[in-house]
């Protein structure tokens, strides 16, 4: 609901004002499959901008590229101490939150557009909606977002890169993003943000799969949709291993 509605913020904004042009996304492939063999990948954004004949002439063109995915609740705790010892105490729900959010742009985004256009689309790592579900003071919640982007920037799963869209001439871009090798599986949107003097002029979004392949496709699906089998398969696996060590490794 939350993404929903930002999208529709976003398709005022473009639709506040006449503009001529239009963006054109496409991806190096749409699908990932992950394998036992992967230690991450690379997917390219490329783009071109379409102008029509009576389009006015532009100061320039800025982007800023998104590759946002899948959404998902998270509940986050926060370590105090108790008589000694780390215990967690404090606890939040982020709802609707990525699990992977990269964007890359022309230039830093706070050059780009101002804060509020900015917090309306989601756009960056600070702009990125991630509130608690629950009641609590604006101080707390705050350091609950600040401690999540940490934690997804350390795991490589949060990141953002001004100066790292390359422009192929006047019209034509391309932005690559590094997928890192535990990336989480599921669907995905690159979205690119076109501006022009601080004023959005159109937006556009291509999908993305991240998908488990052969057996750990296999693996996946059993856990997630027969645990109970699973679950007593691989108690059965790790006897079976046990048995056959100490029958490998025993002392006569």
């Amino acid at each position: 609901m939350r993404r929903a509605a930002l999208a529709l913020v976003a398709g005022l904004c473009v639709s506040g004002e006449a503009r001529a042009e239009t963006l054109i996304v496409t991806l190096s492939t749409g699908e990932v499959q992950i394998n036992s063999n992967f230690t991450g990948t690379a997917v390219t954004v490329f783009g071109a901008i379409e102008r029509d004949a009576s389009t006015v002439a532009r100061p320039g063109y800025d982007l800023a590229v998104v590759l946002r995915g899948p959404d998902q609740d998270v509940v986050t705790r926060r370590k105090e101490q108790f008589l000694g010892v780390w215990v967690n105490r404090a606890a939040a729900t982020l709802a609707d939150v990525p699990a992977f959010y990269a964007v890359q742009s022309t230039r830093p985004l706070e050059e780009i557009a101002d804060p509020a256009a900015l917090d309306r689309l989601g756009l960056g790592l600070t702009h990125v909606a991630i509130v608690p579900e629950e009641e609590i003071d604006a101080a707390t919640a705050a350091d609950f977002a600040a401690a999540f982007r940490r934690l997804k920037e350390e795991s490589g799963l949060f990141a953002e890169a001004p100066d790292a869209v390359t422009m192929l001439g006047t019209s034509v871009f391309q932005s690559t993003f590094v997928l890192p090798a535990h990336i989480p599986i599921g669907a995905y949107e690159a979205t690119v943000y076109l501006f022009s003097g601080g004023a959005l002029l159109g937006a556009a979004t291509a999908p993305l799969t991240v998908s488990k392949t052969g057996f750990e496709q296999f693996m996946y699906v059993a856990a997630q949709r027969q645990p109970l089998i699973y679950g007593l398969a691989a108690v059965l696996l790790a006897l079976l291993i046990g048995w056959l060590a100490g029958i490998i490794f025993r002392r006569d």
